[in-house]
């Protein structure tokens, strides 16, 4: 999957430079191959497998608190986080949350660390370890495809290097980091819980306070994450599928509302376009909050990310 994939992506970037500036982001290229059809089935794959991504947040977060916090159902605490996720996903500059992706990506090493270091004692005394489970195969491919979905990244991460030249090398080695890490980690953990390995691995620290600590620290920087992952969401409903909506024919004491600045971020809209685009924010991220909460298993739902937008995207 992994050899695949970073092929694709190659073909891809390939397709980019024949189209020259035509070529801006991946829908363009699927513009360009399928016209406007092409064009709204990248749009389509880009929204959803965000909102699945977010969803995946979710339930690692809920999950996690639902250790410490005892509730008869755990969607609770899920929806507990609706006013502070919709609070976030209000914010329009996204360079004040950006810090915390960075954040969140050194707490998920910390977490991996610390899993590593309290299983160490167990290597080897996994029961029931098995080469391979044909029942989970579906499943493993599905969350294969989720993990190494980055070909949305690769058009905007090309146009941004100072030299373009470079991409093929750095986006392999580091495609290659990540494929020995997720086998090294993986086979380790199995190796030390066989058939009884958590769906999420952090399940496996022990109660004490640096594991709070680290847990904690992953739920918050996941939290704040959210509104990064949820963004292109935002940008596609915004300014493509809801623009009749959110743009009323302007008075001469209106700007033009919702548009994309260099910085990332929406343009200041007048009072109503911005009371409309709150309430599609709002409705966008219950939707991911109520998914979440339907599909509280943390595989299933990675691997239905994996086997629907994410292989669309990657592979076809």
């Amino acid at each position: 999957v992994s050899t695949v994939a970073t092929i694709n992506v190659f073909l891809l970037i390939q397709a980019k430079i024949k189209l020259g500036r035509r070529a801006r982001t991946y829908g363009h290229v699927g513009k360009a191959a399928c016209g406007k059809l092409g064009y709204l089935a990248v749009e389509a794959c880009v929204a959803s497998a965000q909102i699945g991504f977010c969803c995946a947040y979710l339930i690692f977060i809920t999950q996690n608190l639902h250790r410490y916090i005892e509730t008869e159902w755990s969607g609770e605490i899920t929806l507990a986080l609706v006013p502070i996720l919709v609070g976030l996903c209000w914010v329009r500059h996204l360079h004040v949350l950006a810090p915390f992706s960075l954040f969140a990506i050194l707490l998920v090493a910390v977490g991996l660390v610390a899993v590593v270091y309290d299983s160490k004692d167990l290597q080897g005394t996994g029961k029931d370890v098995k080469p391979y489970i044909l029942d989970t195969l579906p499943i493993f491919f599905g969350m294969a495809c989720y993990s190494f979905e980055g070909v949305g990244m690769a058009i905007p991460m090309y146009n941004s290097m100072k030299k373009p030249e470079r991409f093929p090398f750095v986006w392999f080695l580091g495609t290659l980091v990540v494929t020995v890490v997720y086998i090294s980690f993986g086979a380790f953990c199995y190796s030390c819980y066989g058939i009884v390995t958590p769906e999420i691995i952090t399940m496996v620290l022990p109660k004490t306070t640096t594991s709070l600590l680290v847990m904690v620290g992953l739920c918050a920087s996941l939290t704040l994450t959210f509104p990064l992952a949820m963004f292109p969401v935002f940008e596609i409903v915004e300014t493509h599928w809801l623009k009749k909506f959110l743009r009323p024919a302007p008075t001469p004491t209106m700007q033009e509302p919702l548009v994309p600045q260099a910085n990332g971020s929406l343009r200041e809209a007048s009072a109503p376009d911005r009371f409309r685009s709150n309430v599609v924010r709002v409705v966008l991220v219950m939707a991911t909050v109520l998914l979440s909460v339907a599909i509280p298993d943390f595989s299933v739902i990675l691997a239905l990310i994996g086997s629907l937008p994410c292989n669309i995207m990657a592979f076809v």
